[in-house]
């Protein structure tokens, strides 16, 4: 399935099992305006999570491919969070990314979306 509505293409490629854990997933890509970048996207067809995503982008004129591997997934006032991400890389070493808390909507307070009073031309 193709869908084109927007500024992207969108294309579902069905169940494929994952290579690394042999879990299925949807597979969707997804490619940006011009061509210039693309995210492969990998859904637990049971859990329905990002198991992983591969974003691959021409970076002056190099395609650079960046995987994302998100898991330890905890909700957090109804929305689920993934709490580690590990990230690999062409020509980089891997990293990791581990969060310690989530907060939904806490300490926002209306007044930092408040523009600011106009000041007159002297």
């Amino acid at each position: 399935m193709i869908d084109s509505h927007g500024p992207y293409t969108r294309t579902y490629h069905g169940i494929v099992p994952l290579e690394d854990t042999g879990l299925k997933c949807h597979y969707i890509e997804v490619i940006y305006p011009e061509g210039w970048t693309k995210i492969d996207y990998y859904i637990d067809t049971n859990e329905l999570v990002e198991r992983k995503y591969i974003v691959t982008e021409n970076i002056n004129g190099n395609w650079v491919k960046t995987e994302y591997i998100p898991s330890d997934y905890r909700w957090v006032n109804g929305i689920l969070f993934a709490y580690k991400i590990v990230q690999r890389s062409q020509n980089n070493p891997p990293s990791e990314i581990i969060v310690d808390d989530i907060r939904v909507n806490d300490g926002v307070f209306d007044m930092i979306f408040q523009m600011p009073e106009k000041q007159g031309h002297n």
